[in-house]
């Protein structure tokens, strides 16, 4: 059972039910007032070796940002809910990009507002809606702090037209099984290969209690999905997601078996292809430190199209460097020549201009200092605060320069968005 090390609460948390409980319950736990949950600035200059302990955190807070993304994957929207972040340290989890060292848990005691949006936007609508509640947080797991899936599936499941789903890589399933949730839950459990659960899902049920939970889900009467998330391409690991397979197969029961789906979704997190990023060698040697070589990535296009999968790839982010035409019209004719024919049949293209930040110039300084400088005053304008992009002119320079050297050298060959 999880307990905070230290709390930071807003004070406005006292005025909600939930917020009440939650101080109460961790009464003997060292609290801070804090302004807002998203902007704790002693968390943000603690060092990177602190990371572990900061997840040892409990941050209790108002959410106001209530606006619905569409989805139309499992689910119609991603809403935002009741927490963001989690317990646990997967290695490779998106909330660390996005929030840096902030991937910590952040409970949102505003439930009732939250709730009563999606059942309104649900009755609202001429078709049943399904509404993803978990798509940056591990509703199982707060659940053990909080009691807010029971409290949810319990407010919901009257609602007339509509389901909610979350994803969980947690097992701690037995206060959801006596629920009556008439069929408006949909449960996906994440799985990967014991040996990726224990050396980078740290922190997370292991694979026998996660399959147990979708066994006793089913029986149960949820309807069930399966995410092999995310396949990572470790040594061996066509020989590592056979062995996941066919346990799955052997150990999920006839009842799951039969109706559950499956949602495959690579490290990149994109559900249905890989793709890969290049760029003109000298910007990989300058400025991509640490990462795999051009050729290195042109292999692997070809390796991973050769294994059946549909590839991507993208060109970016597209730095105007001194004498950028000539630089990135060597790289794409080096795709050209270097990409198999099965690839340069098929593959599509994104191309991605560079955006900066005050942010990343400090950082940089600092970390990188015989670095390239990516901030140019002259082509860069302003794009919010402290954030920057190329101006207009230089980006539609670039794009048709793209457009017509990509139509040039792949012809056959789609570009999806240049921005």
């Amino acid at each position: 059972m999880f307990k905070p090390h230290e709390i930071y609460y807003e004070k406005a948390v006292e005025d909600y039910e939930l917020g009440k409980e939650l101080l109460e319950k961790y009464i003997d736990v060292p609290k801070r007032i804090i302004e807002s949950h998203n902007n704790i600035e002693e968390m943000r200059k603690k060092e990177n070796k602190e990371f572990l302990k900061m997840k040892t955190n409990l941050i209790i807070g108002v959410r106001k940002t209530h606006k619905y993304q569409e989805n139309h994957k499992v689910s119609d929207y991603l809403v935002p809910y009741t927490s963001s972040g989690c317990t646990a340290s997967c290695m490779y989890c998106y909330l660390v990009c996005n929030y840096n060292k902030c991937a910590y848990l952040r409970l949102f005691v505003n439930r009732e507002q939250m709730l009563e949006k999606i059942i309104k936007t649900a009755e609202k609508s001429d078709r049943e809606l399904t509404f993803e509640i978990g798509s940056n947080s591990d509703l199982v797991l707060e659940n053990t702090i909080t009691n807010n899936l029971v409290w949810t599936i319990e407010n919901f499941k009257n609602c007339k037209n509509g389901k909610i789903t979350f994803p969980t890589k947690f097992d701690m399933v037995e206060p959801l099984l006596d629920l009556d949730h008439k069929g408006k839950v949909i449960v996906r459990v994440s799985v990967n290969p014991e040996e990726i659960i224990n050396n980078v899902e740290f922190g997370t049920s292991r694979l026998n209690g996660r399959i147990e939970a979708l066994n006793k889900l089913k029986e149960a009467g949820y309807e069930i999905g399966i995410l092999i998330a995310p396949v990572i391409f470790v040594n061996d690991w066509k020989e590592k997601y056979l062995e996941l397979i066919k346990r799955l197969q052997q150990e999920l029961s006839e009842k799951v078996k039969k109706e559950v789906f499956f949602e495959i979704i690579f490290m990149t997190y994109s559900y249905v292809h890989t793709r890969v990023s290049v760029n003109p060698e000298e910007i990989i040697n300058n400025v991509e430190f640490g990462t795999s070589r051009l050729n290195g990535r042109i292999e692997a296009l070809n390796k991973l199209k050769e294994a059946g999968y549909e590839i991507g790839i993208l060109i970016a982010p597209v730095i105007f460097v001194n004498d950028w035409k000539e630089k990135y019209l060597e790289l794409i004719k080096r795709l050209q020549q270097e990409l198999s024919e099965k690839v340069k049949k098929e593959v599509f293209f994104e191309i991605i201009f560079m955006t900066y930040s005050y942010v990343h110039t400090k950082i940089n300084e600092e970390a990188f200092p015989t670095g390239d400088n990516l901030y140019n005053k002259d082509l860069m304008t302003g794009r919010g605060r402290g954030k920057y992009w190329y101006r207009e002119n230089l980006r539609k320079e670039g794009e048709i320069f793209f457009r017509e050297n990509m139509k040039k050298y792949f012809p056959n060959n789609e570009i999806l968005y240049i921005v």
